[in-house]
C-alpha cells in the first residue's frame, strides 16, 4: 500500500483500529477520526465507498495468497465445465457422445459464444430498425405503435432469421 492516497490509507488503518466495532459504530468512529485527521466531514457511505475502491486497487497481495486464488481459479474453471456437462445431460442432452468436460468447453469457446455473438449483432441490427421506423411513426400521429424493444426479436437460430414481435411498451 506504498502508493495508496493518505486518506484512503486512513480510512484502511481507522478501519482496522476499530474492527471490533460493527455497523454503524464503527462507521462512526472512523468518521469521527477522519474529520479530526483532515477537518473535513464526509457522509459515512462515501468513506465506505473510499475504502472499498482503495481496499481492492491497493491492497498488496502475500505471493502464498496470490497461488491460492490462482489454483482457486483453475479449480473453478474445471468445475463449471464439468457442472455444465451434468446440467446438459439433466436436461436431456444426448449422452451417446460420451462427452466429458473438454469436450463442453471447446463447444462453448469455438461455436455457442460466437453464436451469442452473431445473436447480439442481428438484435442490435433489428432494434436499430425498429428504432428508425418508431421515429418515423411518431411523425405521423395518426398510427401510433408502441412496441417493447426487450422482447422485439426473436432470432432463429436453425433458420438464421429474426422475427419482430409487436406488443404494448
Amino acid at each position: 500500500m506504498n502508493d495508496c492516497p493518505e486518506e484512503e490509507r486512513f480510512i484502511i488503518e481507522s478501519r482496522w483500529n476499530h474492527r471490533y466495532k460493527r455497523g454503524l459504530d464503527m462507521w462512526s468512529s472512523i468518521q469521527h477520526d477522519f474529520s479530526i485527521r483532515f477537518n473535513k466531514s464526509p457522509e459515512i457511505d462515501s468513506l465506505q465507498t473510499k475504502f472499498q475502491r482503495a481496499r481492492s486497487r491497493y491492497i498488496k497481495w502475500l505471493p502464498e495468497d496470490e497461488e491460492i486464488l490462482r489454483e482457486a481459479c483453475n479449480t473453478m474453471e474445471r468445475r463449471k465445465y464439468q457442472h455444465l456437462l451434468e446440467m446438459f445431460y439433466d436436461m436431456g442432452g444426448s449422452k451417446n457422445m460420451r462427452l466429458n468436460a473438454e469436450d463442453i468447453k471447446d463447444k462453448v469457446e469455438k461455436d455457442i459464444k460466437e453464436d451469442e455473438l452473431l445473436c447480439e449483432e442481428i438484435d442490435e441490427v433489428v432494434r436499430k430498425a425498429e428504432a428508425e421506423r418508431l421515429n418515423m411513426e411518431r411523425d405521423n400521429p395518426e398510427e401510433p405503435m408502441d412496441v417493447n424493444l426487450d422482447r422485439a426479436t426473436n432470432y432463429d437460430k436453425d433458420k438464421g432469421t429474426a422475427k419482430i414481435y409487436q406488443g404494448t411498451a
